[in-house]
Order: C-alpha cells, then structure tokens, then sequence
C-alpha cells in the first residue's frame, strides 16, 4: 500500500498532472523505514552472528538492486538522444555505474542525453532511500550489542537516548535550515536524521511488542491523538514516529482484511526499485499524451508490475531455488 502511494505520488509530480489527486508518499516512506526498523531488529535477534544476518540482507537485497541499475541503462540506450556508441563509452554513463552501485546515486542520477527535457531528468528518484538502509543495518549490530549488555532498564534508556539524540540532530539541523540558505536543507536531507528516527521507532516497537499487544486499547487512541495533534502543533511531530509505528502495528495484526495484501509482499521491493525508470520512459513515449492520465497511470501499474515478477523471478529468486537444490540433493 506505501508503494502504490509512492508510485502515485511520483506519478502527479512527474507528470505534471494538476488533476491527479495528492498522496501522502512522505508518510509512505516513514512505513517503509518503520517496517525496515521492526523486520531487520527482529530478523537481526534470530540470527546467531551478524555474517548471517548480512549474509541475508545483502542476498535480498544486493541482486534486485544491480538489476535495477541495469535496467535503467537498458532505458538508456532506448532513450538517449546521443548516437548508442557515443552513450556507452560517454563518461558520465560510466559514472553513473560506479555511483549508483556503490549507493551514492546522488553523485549522478542521470545518463546522458536521457530524458533531458522531463522533470527530473534522474533514471530512478527511489533509490535515494537505498543508502540509509545500508547505513542502518551497518550500525544496527552497534545498538544490539549496547542493548544485549544492560538491564531493561537501562536498555529503555538507551533506546530512549538514541531517540532523543536523533530528533535533536534533525530539529538542529531544520533549524539551520529555516535561518541559513537552502544548502544547510540539502545537508539535513542526506544526514538522514529523519529516516533514522522511523528506523529507531520500528526497532523501539519490536522490542516493546509483547507489552504492546496488551495495552493497544489505551494506546491507540493516544497514537492517533498525537497524529492529529502533529499537523497543528507542530512539537508534538517529534513523537509521531512512535506513534506511526503504534498504528502500523495494529493495522498489520488488528485488521485481518488486510491480510490478502501478503501475498504481494514478495514483490514490493522490486515494484519500488522498478516503478520510476517506467514512469519516465512512459512519460517519454509520449503515452500520457495519447491515453490520459487514468489509463496511463493503469499501464505504468501493470508495467511496473510485470517488470517486478520477472525481475524477482529471474533474479531475485534464482539463487535461492539454486541452493535449495543443492540441499535436497546433499540429503
């Protein structure tokens, strides 16, 4: 559901659309660090070491990451003004390979004489949140080890302190923002205060699960107290990702006719990685002139959609089914 109001969000902007209606993607992608925060703590626990949990990670990760990449040059070549020899020896192709497999998409977004004219002329706006994911679950052994070590007392401190310190850094940092110029903006947005303190809140609430499942009567109405309240006032934002994570917990095993979406769930982040580089090809054939935006956005979905499966299948799920052979012939 946050991938399709990313997707929708990113659809309005891109296209320009004045009568596509807004979506709340900011709040999408609080889920989506949230969800990180929760599933990564707890599959982080599971594990004995960390070289499995890393081990993991980087497999769930990594192959439909480099995919992406490439499908944006494979894009490229389709789109590209340049003469196709000129583009694959350009320079800032090769810089764009570097960068972007190394998560630094910032460092060049673009490839040359590739949708000069649009927007945004990046190949994928989704990957910037790529790079706090890699940065959190490099300091996530950090905050298990200091945590493993205390009483639970002081480990409600600890995880306290860390929140505190975290929305300390992003008010300093606004704040900056607000009485400086715009680069001490474009400074807080690659700190990653903000995306760091969701992560935390997912980590603060698949801690504390058990005693939220017993007290969810009487903190459900205080989460949603604390939502409205933050969109007036604007101090009481600085709890809205506890509060967020509260919520997220109680529609994920409170509502059970949300269940159906589960079985989608294999493909989302394949559907998040993919959805951009579409968008703007479609953009670039000129389909939202031809078809309108309602069945232009239909056809970026389906898409997108089936650019997901085949990337999950082909090579997300090819190393798996190769080691599960290799284990039912060893036994």
């Amino acid at each position: 559901m946050a991938a399709l109001i990313v997707v929708s969000s990113h659809f309005r902007f891109l296209t320009e659309s004045a009568d596509w209606p807004p979506f709340p993607s900011t709040q999408a992608v609080q889920l989506f660090f949230i969800l990180s925060g929760m599933f990564t703590y707890k599959s982080f626990l599971s594990k004995s070491d960390a070289l499995a949990f890393y081990k993991r990670r980087l497999h769930r990760i990594l192959p439909a990451y480099v995919g992406t990449i490439l499908f944006c040059c494979l894009i490229g070549t389709l789109f590209t003004v340049l003469p196709l020899r000129e583009f694959l020896v350009h320079a800032q192709t090769a810089r764009y390979l570097f960068w972007n497999l190394l998560m630094l998409g910032w460092l060049e977004p673009s490839l040359p004489g590739v949708f000069q004219d649009h927007v945004l002329s990046v190949m994928d706006g989704a990957l910037w949140t790529m790079k706090y994911e890699m940065a959190f679950y490099a300091l996530l052994p950090l905050l298990v080890y200091l945590l493993q070590r205390v009483s639970r007392q002081r480990r409600t401190w600890i995880l306290v302190g860390c929140y505190a310190l975290l929305v300390a850094i992003q008010t300093l940092f606004l704040a900056l923002a607000y009485h400086t110029d715009q680069s001490s903006l474009h400074l807080f947005h690659k700190i990653g205060a903000p995306q760091a303190v969701c992560f935390l809140s997912g980590i603060i609430v698949c801690e504390y699960y058990q005693k939220l499942q017993s007290h969810f009567l009487q903190l459900l109405p205080l989460a949603l107290l604390i939502g409205v309240l933050s969109f007036v006032y604007h101090p009481v934002k600085i709890l809205w990702p506890i509060a967020f994570a509260v919520l997220i917990v109680y529609a994920g095993t409170r509502l059970p006719f949300l269940r159906f979406t589960r079985r989608w769930t294999p493909l989302t982040y394949e559907f998040y990685l993919l959805h951009f580089p579409i968008l703007q090809a479609v953009i670039e054939a000129g389909v939202i002139q031809r078809w309108g935006t309602g069945m232009s956005y239909a056809f970026v979905l389906i898409l997108t959609l089936v650019f997901a499966y085949l990337l999950h299948r082909l090579v997300q799920s090819r190393p798996t089914l190769r080691r599960s052979k290799l284990s039912a012939k060893a036994s």
